[in-house]
């Protein structure tokens, strides 16, 4: 959507120099550019403020996920041939990879179409070279633009553009050599464990120390041209040198810091691996609930303020005798635009609030099966807490989510009553008058709004028992399988 918001500013833009009349200059089009870029970078201010650590947190999953996958092939694989790891690495990686990557693309062409409109500002400029007054507005025009060019960034920690794909890639190679490094490492501590385990062996400690030595001076070192070693505090280096990064002797101190406790954080590799992830997916969970949830108050919000605008002028005109035309008007005309606004919220969150319900459904069905055929060495009353808390986890977000969007709808639903009341108060009006109540009427129960989870179903209160039958249809099945396993068995 910003994309194509600079996309048609870029168009308007291109066609006015194409067909601008070197005589004048229109300063009325060159203020209304002026003021929508300076919108659309208070748009992108505002993505900033909701999609920043989203984006921080995918663009690093997608990273350690890539590492994760790309370690288990070049040292755990042991299990499958040449082909499956090719076709299994091609699928992984594009799974993982293509959507971050398509992101990062999306974000640049937005600050690619940016920079077209100020290059087009500086052509504009020059087809009026030679008029001092012109040339010294159109360069107060461009230095404009040039102030509001949009920038995205990852919560503030890096800035998000076409560089990141092949900063994060650098990440990727970096850690690959880093890899090496340590499998080399790990040989030279087990020739040390073997050395250990002959104590006391004067003949043999010598031979082993002997050993150890020649392979510590064997270990491998990856250099760039020479100028400098490629391992793990390469990163660490290129984090200090940043253009995001704090100043030289902070960034220094948290570099020597971090170089010190990545050996530590390594100590919970296993940790790391199996929950990571897991974490990242919980945080993004809430995070797009709790965002959907601020957006739907939002909404809400303006049409408890719709209803309490036409019920307190309803009763003031209704006391005065007069015929409330003039907030007939208003309000259909608020109505309408909040269903374009509930119509464009359905276009953003359509697809999330989707998933939210499957997910939900998909996480209550799978600790269902756990609690009723897989936890038996838990206690009775173990197995009913712990269920509790876990199902409480996922439900009530999803929930809350529902409920709000049955509250917005509620709302908008009393702003229709409060319209037939309206009608109904206006006892004395003539025929014309009720007509023009009756359609205000007809136009806000067409303008109600309808929440839909990508068009497949609405979302609403009855969304909560269409979920929960969905749930009670599925155990049932479950149930009814697991018994005829048991007979089986």
């Amino acid at each position: 959507m910003i994309l194509s918001r600079y996309r048609s500013l870029r168009n308007l833009l291109q066609d006015h120099v194409k067909a601008t009349n070197k005589q004048t200059l229109q300063l009325g089009f060159i203020k209304r550019v002026e003021y929508t870029m300076r919108l659309l970078k208070e748009t992108v201010d505002i993505c900033n403020s909701m999609f920043a650590w989203p984006n921080f947190f995918v663009i690093s999953a997608s990273v350690l996920m890539v590492l994760n996958f790309i370690d288990y092939i070049l040292f755990r694989n042991n299990l499958i041939n040449l082909y499956e790891t090719i076709f299994i690495s091609f699928i992984f990686l594009s799974w993982n990879l293509f959507g971050t990557i398509v992101l990062i693309w999306k974000y640049d062409s937005v600050l690619q179409e940016a920079d077209n409109i100020v290059g087009l500002s500086h052509d504009l400029r020059w087809s009026f070279e030679g008029r001092a007054l012109e040339e010294l507005k159109l360069e107060e025009f461009s230095n404009f633009l040039i102030k509001n060019l949009p920038t995205f960034s990852a919560a503030g920690m890096f800035d998000i553009g076409r560089r990141t794909i092949l900063k994060f890639g650098t990440f990727i190679l970096i850690l690959q050599y880093d890899s090496v490094l340590q499998e080399a490492d790990n040989i030279v501590s087990l020739s040390h464990d073997l050395r250990w385990s002959l104590e006391g062996k004067v003949l043999e400690e010598l031979k082993l120390e002997e050993f150890s030595n020649f392979l510590i001076k064997n270990l491998p070192t990856f250099t760039a041209a020479g100028m400098f070693q490629i391992s793990r505090r390469t990163i660490l280096k290129m984090i200090g040198q940043s253009e995001n990064s704090f100043n030289y002797s902070v960034g220094g101190v948290g570099r020597d810091l971090w170089a010190e406790l990545v050996p530590v954080a390594c100590a919970y590799e296993t940790y790391f691996e199996r929950h990571t992830v897991l974490h990242y997916q919980i945080y993004l969970e809430f995070y797009q609930k709790f965002l959907t949830c601020v957006v739907l108050n939002m909404l809400k919000a303006r049409y408890k303020t719709i209803k309490h605008f036409l019920l307190n002028n309803m009763k003031a005109m209704i006391r005065r005798g007069e015929f409330p035309l003039s907030l007939i008007k208003t309000v259909e005309y608020k109505m309408h635009e909040l269903r374009h606004v509930v119509d464009l919220y359905n276009d953003i969150f359509g697809w999330s609030t989707f998933f939210i319900i499957a997910f939900t459904v998909f996480e209550v069905l799978n600790y269902a099966d756990y609690a009723i055929f897989h936890s038996f060495r838990m206690t009775f009353w173990t197995n009913v807490v712990s269920n509790i808390i876990l199902w409480s986890w996922t439900l009530i977000g999803t929930l809350v989510l529902i409920w709000m969007h049955d509250s917005v709808l509620t709302e908008a639903a009393r702003v229709v009553a409060l319209s037939h009341e309206l009608r109904w108060s206006c006892e004395n009006a003539n025929n014309l008058e009720e007509l023009k109540l009756e359609e205000f009427a007809n136009a806000l129960i067409r303008d109600l709004p309808k929440f839909t989870a990508a068009s497949f179903f609405e979302v609403n209160k009855s969304s909560i028992l269409s979920l929960l039958w969905i749930v009670t249809n599925f155990l049932i099945v479950m149930f009814q399988f697991g018994l005829a396993n048991n007979l089986l068995m």
